[in-house]
């Protein structure tokens, strides 16, 4: 079965592009499989609107087909597809002919900023929620407790919902970051000092 990653090397890019350019079997729906979540995430943050995002989405593995004989190997595979869909995005908002108007976002509501630093936050994100899938569910579970939560829970409430001692949480987690920390930087040499700094 093929990988759901991102690739992170130039190696596994080229790889990639050469399985899908010389029309391997599954190829294609492997390059689909790893991107779709990462393309449409930058789709819907700039359009902020689902069908627009719906067909930016589309318009993106279009022009990815058509233009991957081109890619230049000085860029990722990831940064090229992260630039195509940031521009399908934006070129989604302009209203074409016949489209029913619906209401655009307006300049507070996105607050998109720099697209390249835009891109880069949506890489780390898609590295940091594979990294989190790959670690065992229940450090998942207690890491998506501690941080992702709206409201941080005492451990008390952890040990409850959770079901572990109350005074194993803070060894557990401890342990659970060790995981995440060797998995994001199996994903990606260097990603927490990129993504701190």
């Amino acid at each position: 079965m093929a990988s759901s990653r991102l690739p992170t090397n130039r190696a596994e890019c080229a790889r990639i592009i050469d399985a899908c350019l010389r029309d391997e079997p599954g190829a294609w729906e492997d390059l689909q499989r790893r991107y779709s979540p990462f393309v449409y995430s930058i789709c819907l943050r700039v359009t902020q609107n689902r069908t627009w995002a719906d067909d930016a989405f589309q318009a993106t593995f279009v022009e990815l087909w058509r233009n991957l004989s081109h890619l230049r190997m000085d860029y990722t595979l990831t940064g090229w597809i992260g630039k195509l869909a940031v521009s399908q995005a934006t070129r989604a908002l302009r209203l074409p002919a016949g489209r029913k108007p619906e209401p655009k976002p307006t300049p507070k509501e996105l607050r998109l900023g720099d697209p390249q630093e835009l891109f880069a936050r949506l890489e780390h994100l898609q590295i940091l929620r594979e990294a989190m899938n790959a670690i065992p569910p229940a450090c998942k579970k207690l890491l998506s407790s501690v941080f992702l939560a709206e409201e941080s829970p005492g451990y008390k409430a952890l040990s409850s919902q959770l079901r572990i001692a109350v005074g194993t949480i803070g060894a557990k987690r401890a342990r659970c970051l060790a995981f995440l920390r060797r998995e994001l930087e199996g994903l990606k040499p260097g990603f927490i000092e990129e993504f701190s700094g």
